[in-house]
């Protein structure tokens, strides 16, 4: 009787939502996740056809469907996802690259950062090579943040020229703002803030080779002939940040 009408009716939700993980059909990871122990994974079918996307849909939509704890806070209803996707999957061209893609598209339906895509193909379908650089969204703008690679692996990717604190306009003349409205609908983001954080590591990806980058330095506009290398030579090439110290006294003894 302490409590509202409101509030029974939503822990009684909590109650009959509770599905403990002993099935034959779902058990439970080491860290608490769902996992399909006795579905097959179909190893080798990195290009599935028709009914083998909707197979994966199907098995995508379920597991939000009766295992995701915040469905309701999703911000939509779980079925209309579904009318969604279907064409989505039914059309994708039989590729593994519009595949993964498709499940990426899935992924980000729940609106949630914690959503991802695990797959052996999954970097290799965004493409084989990297910029050797981190990015920034600040004040709306896509920003290098910090180059903390060898001056050797800078020359080698055209890159020796790029400082901290430019901006990109553009990739390839593409511009930027134009890429990330592509990417978005494939990043599953809880806010806009981890949205823009995880565009801006795909940013980076695609195939190796020679690219460009359009940037602002100041008043000046600057293009360089960049390209992107490969994610071996991006790791070689890596060097530890220089960080500056952890605390530090200010003025009137405050730390």
């Amino acid at each position: 009787t302490m409590l509202t009408q409101t509030a029974r009716n939503t822990l009684e939700e909590i109650r009959r939502g509770f599905r403990p993980f002993q099935s034959y059909f779902i058990n439970s990871s080491n860290v608490g996740t769902p996992q399909a122990a006795n579905e097959r994974t179909y190893a080798t079918m990195t290009a599935p056809n028709e009914q083998y996307r909707l197979l994966a849909l199907f098995r995508h939509w379920n597991l939000i469907n009766y295992l995701f704890p915040y469905k309701a806070d999703i911000g939509r209803p779980w079925d209309d996802v579904l009318r969604e996707m279907i064409p989505v999957f039914v059309n994708a061209p039989q590729t593994t690259r519009d595949y993964v893609f498709a499940l990426h598209r899935m992924s980000a339906q729940i609106n949630d950062s914690h959503g991802f895509i695990s797959n052996p193909l999954h970097l290799q379908s965004w493409g084989d090579g990297v910029f050797p650089m981190e990015l920034q969204h600040i004040e709306g703008k896509t920003v290098v943040s910090a180059i903390n690679f060898t001056s050797a692996l800078m020359n080698s990717a055209g890159m020796s020229d790029l400082r901290v604190g430019d901006i990109i306009i553009a990739i390839s003349n593409v511009p930027i703002d134009t890429i990330r409205k592509q990417l978005a609908p494939l990043i599953p983001a809880s806010n806009i803030s981890a949205l823009n954080r995880d565009i801006n590591t795909f940013l980076l990806y695609g195939n190796t080779g020679d690219a460009s980058l359009t940037i602002q330095r100041g008043s000046q506009t600057l293009t360089l002939p960049a390209r992107r290398i490969s994610f071996s030579e991006r790791n070689a090439g890596r060097r530890s940040p220089t960080l500056s110290l952890t605390w530090r006294i200010l003025d009137n003894n405050i730390g």
